[in-house]
């Protein structure tokens, strides 16, 4: 998308200055040169050499400011591309993440669930046994003969 912009703009620059430069070259310096083109003779040139210099200057003032503003451009959108390549991966990353999570998550709960069951089969043997040695001891006991 960047580079299709960049063509744009490197492509369309070009036409632009020279629009400017013909407009200038022609008079046209904007509303506040109307009173001079008003009164001029039409044997006069265009405009005076000095406000000819000045449009020149403004326009190649124009045009070595308009490359650096089209660098700044392309930087900041080859910036932009790189910042949403990694926002991309770290979205990515983050999904992987929460799906691991989520797989953890179910894991603790199944040992947890197992726990409980052992717990509860080591109360219940517990239980077994103690009623088991109740018993035993009820029929080991031995009645000793009164002396």
């Amino acid at each position: 998308m960047t580079s299709v912009l960049t063509l744009v703009i490197l492509a369309v620059a070009p036409i632009v200055v020279c629009y400017l430069a013909s407009w200038y070259q022609f008079g046209h310096l904007g509303p506040t040169d109307a009173p001079h083109r008003a009164t001029k003779n039409q044997d006069e040139p265009a405009m005076p050499c000095v406000m000819a210099g000045t449009a020149l200057e403004r326009v190649t003032r124009w045009v070595e400011d308009g490359r650096a503003v089209f660098e700044s451009g392309c930087r900041i959108l080859h910036t932009y591309d790189q910042l949403t390549e990694a926002a991309d991966a770290a979205q990515k990353e983050r999904e992987q993440l929460q799906q691991t999570l989520a797989t953890l998550r179910a894991e603790i709960r199944r040992i947890h669930a197992e726990i409980e069951r052992l717990q509860s089969e080591r109360v219940e043997s517990a239980r077994w046994y103690i009623a088991l040695m109740r018993e035993a001891t009820a029929r080991l006991r031995i009645d000793h003969p009164p002396a």
